[in-house]
């Protein structure tokens, strides 16, 4: 390629494409334009990128497409002010509306507290397969102290604002719940429905908290992960307990002992002896040192499995079929039929089946209810992983990103926000939420002087006048 033939390449592939009308022009009041603004949201948002990537990536391809290059404070003001925007969207008034309430307390005293919602109507026609695309944020604030006479306070505003929901759906946190039932004696039509997640968890707290055998299988496997960690047979690693949520998530625990126990039951494993540079009859007594003493635990894990089945195909009928009226038939009907004679394990079914009995006598008809809140939970999942390379790991302006894991990020939506809604009004509702105004971002003074110092330093020296 010639000198005039690259010139020529490159002012054609630095022109906007001409397949996105509209997308060179800028929204008003602002110096970059719509393409810019769009690609940045849509790296940071769908990319994940953190803000001071996404600027190196708009650098990248402003040589391409002629896209600007806004600083990484520009990019963090434009999510603040779109999410505000999302925020304030007017609300449809309708009769079947379900609010799904939860906290989220990452780091330091303060609460973000989500309120979501979604239509019965979108519910039942998605077969309670919701997406965050689905659910529409009423309200977000942080509170420092949460008690059940202000979540009644603030679930009435609520209610002023946007009319009664059909259906409120929550953990049943402490104070949740006496909000959730100072507001019923109000308005005693609103059904109050427990998530089955938190109550199943609940239930196996109690259940396996006391149990010295369940606590004595975790020990073990706390100590031989770093024996498996480091070596060649890491694949039979026992999964890490979670610190947070853990009675979640056990059965992780309960298959990674019952997959072991087969295999320590079957044929020799050519393929591990291989991996392991031993021979077939070493490499089994390799693997039966370190996990031998799972063979000690094989009737309890088949009782903690049961148990496990239990809940989740407890969780799977009312995730996937909704909370009806015959959900404890459903259960009954789904349970297999070779489960352990056990007296705890027909205690956990007995206890299942009385909490879905007393949530099904709320329901006011047959039809299918929402029974779960874990699309909130996701939210805040994901919010987690745009938020975890920050520098402030508690509660802060980056709250407000949580609107816009709700909307596909479009043009239309970019272009209205932008022009809409000013920074200032950002400032202002994050001085209401935290008692003061937005930060901004300044260079320190101290690393203004080294620079102007380093800068005087290596200045060329003027020649010298006097004579030699």
């Amino acid at each position: 390629m010639t000198g005039q033939e690259s010139i020529e390449y490159t002012a054609t592939v630095s022109q906007p494409s001409p397949r996105i009308p509209g997308l060179t022009e800028r929204p008003a009041r602002h110096w970059y334009s719509l393409l810019t603004c769009l690609l940045g949201v849509q790296i940071l948002m769908r990319a994940r990128c953190c803000l001071r990537g996404s600027k190196v990536l708009l650098k990248i391809l402003q040589q391409h497409l002629g896209v600007g290059m806004p600083s990484h404070e520009t990019l963090r003001r434009w999510l603040l002010r779109i999410g505000l925007y999302i925020l304030r969207r007017p609300f449809e008034v309708a009769a079947d509306w379900v609010w799904i309430v939860d906290h989220n307390s990452p780091v330091g005293p303060e609460k973000c507290l989500l309120v979501v919602a979604v239509r019965q109507s979108v519910v039942r026609a998605k077969n309670w397969v919701l997406t965050h695309q689905d659910m529409r944020v009423l309200h977000l604030d942080v509170m420092s102290n949460s008690t059940g006479e202000l979540m009644e306070q603030q679930l009435q505003e609520l209610v002023n604002r946007f009319g009664t929901p059909q259906q409120i759906v929550s953990d049943h946190g402490a104070d949740l719940m006496k909000g959730i039932r100072l507001l019923r004696q109000a308005f005693p039509e609103i059904i109050d429905t427990y998530d089955i997640s938190h109550k199943l968890a609940c239930l196996l707290k109690a259940e396996l908290s006391n149990d010295e055998r369940w606590q004595a299988f975790l020990t073990h496997c706390a100590k031989v992960r770093p024996l498996l960690q480091q070596t060649q047979g890491s694949h039979l690693m026992p999964p890490d307990v979670r610190v947070k949520a853990r009675y979640m998530n056990l059965h992780l625990q309960v298959s990674w002992a019952q997959r072991t126990l087969t295999y320590l039951d079957g044929p020799d494993d050519s393929k591990l002896a291989k991996r392991l540079g031993l021979e077939d009859e070493q490499a089994r007594s390799w693997v039966a040192e370190r996990l031998g003493w799972l063979r000690d635990f094989r009737d309890d894990t088949t009782l903690y499995g049961a148990m496990m089945l239990v809940i989740q195909v407890a969780q799977s009928v009312v995730k996937h079929n909704g909370l009806r009226r015959d959900t404890v038939r459903r259960v009954c009907l789904a349970l297999p039929t070779d489960l352990p004679n056990h007296p705890r394990l027909q205690r956990i079914i007995d206890q299942v089946n009385q909490f879905l009995v007393e949530e099904s006598a709320k329901l006011p008809d047959d039809k299918g209810y929402l029974g779960s809140s874990d699309i909130i939970e996701s939210l805040f999942g994901k919010h987690k992983l745009f938020t975890e390379k920050s520098t402030h790991k508690g509660i802060g302006p980056n709250i407000l990103l949580l609107p816009l894991l709700t909307v596909n990020w479009t043009a239309t939506l970019v272009r209205d926000a932008l022009e809409s809604t000013k920074g200032a009004e950002v400032t202002q509702w994050l001085k209401t939420k935290f008692g003061k105004p937005l930060p901004v971002r300044t260079t320190p003074n101290r690393t203004r002087a080294h620079r102007r110092a380093h800068k005087k330093r290596h200045e060329p020296r003027p020649h010298s006048t006097l004579p030699l």
